[in-house]
């Protein structure tokens, strides 16, 4: 059993109708137009099943607490929110982290970049709790 989930600006298998994937159809680095392409790649003419799709699992109890992040701007954002609702449904220890007005891919700017470095730091810290190490 993993000892933690760290996802960051995952797609979770969401079916296109939230509010993030019109909100920010054309965002910078991923456009919702995108993700089909991604899907093809990844799951060729297979059907999405919950381990490519775990917004499609009906159970998700017992899975390894989990922190996420998401993009603001991102097609995908609320795939993270929706799936952090239901593992929090299922009992399972979550944390949803959504930064605010940046892209999906911000991290790729965290030597450069004051909030996605911050944001780098929170994924680190959640790591080291999910590991037990007291530092990196």
């Amino acid at each position: 059993m993993p000892l933690g989930q760290v996802l960051i600006y995952p797609g979770l298998g969401g079916d296109g109708s939230a509010p993030s994937y019109h909100e920010n159809a054309e965002a910078p680095l991923l456009r919702s137009s995108d993700l089909a392409g991604y899907s093809q790649a990844l799951l060729g003419d297979q059907i999405p099943t919950e381990l490519s799709a775990p917004l499609l699992a009906g159970d998700l109890e017992g899975l390894a607490p989990a922190f996420i992040v998401s993009a603001d701007v991102d097609p995908l954002r609320d795939d993270s929110r929706d799936y952090a609702a239901k593992l929090a449904a299922a009992g399972v220890p979550v944390t949803w982290r959504n930064e605010a007005q940046l892209p999906h891919g911000y991290l790729r700017a965290r030597a450069s970049s004051d909030r996605a470095r911050r944001s780098f730091g929170a994924i680190l810290v959640a790591i080291a709790r999910f590991s037990g190490a007291e530092r990196w």
